[in-house]
């Protein structure tokens, strides 16, 4: 026979009584906040609720991997957003109505400012890496020491662009 337990307006059971009750108060009450407005912003979410208590409800642990994706909310999965909404008894649109900045942000940055090498930079390039290959160094080490990617070498090389 499963036990039933009411809380406020929630019925849950037994299996899900102890999920429940392991959430931090302060999630739900950041739920409340969002729906009245008080926080309009992901940023603004970790003035009432710790990182690591927002770590451990989704994730369990305090990783690294999650304060990245509490910097950038582009890197949360749809389940994590969904389990997010669901912690602070929220719709998921609301959450990423709050997202939107944040995610706007990141979506207009560009993904490399690195400019691109000139031609003749290029070639220096390529005679600086077929005589260091010629001196007989290993391919780890002129990449390495050029501060170019692997497959930057292969193509220095081949002589292909």
């Amino acid at each position: 026979m499963e036990h039933v337990l009411e809380y406020k307006h929630l019925i849950l059971a037994d299996n899900q009584f102890l999920n429940f009750m392991s959430i931090d108060e302060r999630i739900r009450t950041a739920g409340q906040l969002i729906m009245e407005g008080e926080i309009s912003t992901f940023e603004e979410l970790f003035k009432y609720v710790p990182k690591t208590a927002l770590a451990v409800a989704l994730f369990g642990s305090t990783s690294k991997w999650y304060e990245t994706k509490f910097k950038d909310p582009y890197f949360f999965r749809v389940g994590e957003l969904l389990q997010l909404a669901e912690l602070m008894n929220i719709e998921a649109h609301h959450l990423l109505e709050i997202m939107k900045p944040s995610i706007k942000a990141i979506t207009n940055r560009k993904f490399s400012e690195k400019p691109k090498p000139l031609d003749e930079d290029v070639e220096k390039l390529r005679k600086k890496a077929k005589e260091l290959k010629d001196q007989g160094l290993k391919n780890k080490e002129i990449y390495e020491m050029m501060g170019i990617s692997r497959q930057t070498l292969y193509r220095y090389l081949n002589d292909t662009d």
